[in-house]
């Protein structure tokens, strides 16, 4: 009973430690989609302003230079915006895989802790088999005790009667 209850606490600490590793995953998923959506929103404000500028380079052509400047470094920027945007997508899908992972092995806790439980209960009932065997055989072992003690009773009984009957015997013969 120790062992089961033992076995269902290690398992359920487990158990707990698992689920405690699935909700700060969980945590660090939801973190990382609110910046993965702030980065989108980031990066569709810079495409907009790519757009205006691109539309304010074409109305300024004598300012020209500038312009292709401002243009360059919003599309570096929006390059920029999109690599953190695939890295933020690539750690949220390797979160996800993580989070399947955990779960899988969550469940197959359950089954193992399953498995330890059925193998206690046969256990359990095994010793209460050999118990009330044992105690069957107590009960007999009483009994064959009690036969045995009458008898030896019975015998010195039957000697002493003997002895009496043979000294009986011993005195009329001296006689």
């Amino acid at each position: 009973l120790s062992i089961k209850k033992e076995i269902s606490n290690i398992q359920e600490l487990e158990l707990k430690k698992l689920q405690n590793a699935l909700l700060n995953m969980q945590k660090e998923y939801d973190v990382l989609l609110t910046a993965n959506n702030l980065a989108e929103k980031n990066l569709k404000e810079v495409e907009s302003k790519v757009l205006s500028m691109k539309g304010l380079d074409m109305a300024l052509m004598n300012d020209s230079e500038a312009v292709k400047d401002t243009v360059q470094s919003l599309s570096q920027q929006t390059i920029d915006v999109l690599e953190d945007l695939l890295c933020e997508q690539r750690t949220a899908k390797m979160q996800g895989h993580m989070m399947t992972r955990l779960r899988e092995e969550i469940s197959d806790c359950r089954v193992e802790t399953a498995k330890a439980t059925v193998f206690a209960e046969q256990a359990k009932h095994d010793f209460l088999l050999a118990s009330n065997s044992l105690q069957s055989n107590r009960q007999d072992l009483l009994e064959d005790e009690a036969a045995f003690d009458k008898l030896l009773a019975s015998m010195k009984t039957k000697k002493e009667h003997r002895d009496l009957k043979l000294s009986m015997l011993n005195s009329i013969s001296v006689e």
